[in-house]
């Protein structure tokens, strides 16, 4: 069972930690600013991993409440919720992305690419929405399923 309360948390993470990031986008208009606040690259680098950790929680929270197939890896998850329609399979090369960002943040640190950080930053923000938006969308027609049932 999909406990709404897990996903009301997650959902509400996920919103903080991406709205956390467009502001720190706002304030970096050019790349060579971004580069020299070795700071603010270390914010959003751990921001963007547990914002990801947060889809990938919110994901394999829905897969088990809903008894689908146990994923394989980060992006089997984000895949089960393609084969489940839950998330259209035209946007799982983004959600594949944002798992192996996540896989190369924790697992190669010191190979992180300051330049990749920004492109993420400045042009893919609006993926985390995409994916909440399907989120909402499924649970909120899941609920509907529920009330009319009663």
């Amino acid at each position: 069972m999909i406990d709404k309360e897990i996903t009301d948390r997650l959902i509400s993470l996920i919103s903080e930690y991406t709205q956390d990031l467009k502001e720190a986008a706002s304030s970096y208009k050019k790349f060579s600013d971004f580069r020299a606040d070795k700071k603010t690259q270390r914010y959003i680098e751990r921001t963007l991993q547990i914002d990801i950790e947060a889809c990938l929680d919110l994901a394999n929270h829905i897969i088990a409440g809903k008894g689908f197939r146990e994923p394989s890896s980060n992006a089997d998850t984000f895949y089960v919720l393609c084969e489940n329609k839950i998330v259209p399979l035209s946007f799982f090369n983004k959600l594949k992305d944002m798992a192996s960002f996540r896989n190369l943040m924790v697992h190669n640190y010191a190979k992180v690419d300051v330049e990749k950080v920004y492109g993420i930053l400045k042009r893919h923000l609006k993926d985390f929405d995409m994916y909440l938006s399907y989120i909402v969308k499924f649970l909120e027609k899941k609920k509907g399923r529920v009330n009319e049932r009663r």
